[in-house]
């Protein structure tokens, strides 16, 4: 009796102990989608690390429905070829669905980043796409925004602020384009760092009568 009460102590603290790990792990998700340009490939590994190899994985819509599926290797390694553009969560069954999503901005065979999907098993920490993100803060009247494009993959307008808006990105260079009606272009570069804010001042330019 006191043997099996100690076990199921010892039990129940392991649990807890875990419970904790795992909630220690979990990643606020980016506040916009990752830019993907070609193929989606990665790495899939579960919460010990260990990398999950011979599994399918899933790219979930905005509906819940499932637009491909990918088969990993003997490495965890696995390819989405050729998907249509949008936006995708993914999925593996057994794991919770990743917290941020992706955005395919053209369909290609080729992938030109090869990102880390970390699935994890608790249903108040969703699975992760992992990649070390710079954040971008555009100052400009928001409202006059119709949209925000960045390499190429429409981002729409997050407002954070109104006179800001916030982008989380793949650290390394881009180009933005911002489209105001009755204004200029506005096109420009920026090189993002990993866990730091770049801020970009727009100055319009009203188009000539």
């Amino acid at each position: 009796m006191k043997r099996n009460l100690i076990l199921g102590l010892a039990f129940l603290f392991f649990a807890i102990s875990a419970s904790q790990l795992i909630r220690a792990e979990c990643i606020q998700p980016a506040r916009s989608p990752i830019p993907v340009a070609g193929a989606f490939c990665g790495i899939a590994i579960d919460q010990s690390g260990e990398r999950l190899a011979g599994q399918d994985l899933d790219l979930i819509d905005s509906t819940k429905q499932v637009i491909a599926t990918a088969h990993s290797d003997s490495k965890g390694r696995f390819e989405f070829p050729n998907v249509a553009r949008g936006v995708y969560h993914v999925q593996l069954w057994g794991f919770t669905p990743t917290s941020n999503t992706i955005q395919i901005a053209n369909t290609s065979e080729h992938c030109n980043r090869r990102f880390r999907v970390d699935f994890v098993v608790y249903s108040d920490c969703g699975s992760h796409i992992r990649f070390e993100y710079g954040t971008l803060r555009v100052i400009l009247p928001v409202d006059l925004v119709k949209d925000v494009i960045v390499d190429r993959v429409s981002m729409g307008v997050a407002e954070v602020e109104r006179q800001s808006m916030l982008y989380d990105l793949v650290r390394g260079p881009h180009r933005i384009e911002i489209v105001v009606p009755g204004y200029e272009p506005v096109q420009f570069n920026v090189r993002l760092r990993a866990n730091h804010t770049t801020t970009y001042r727009v100055g319009l330019v009203h188009l000539p009568k």
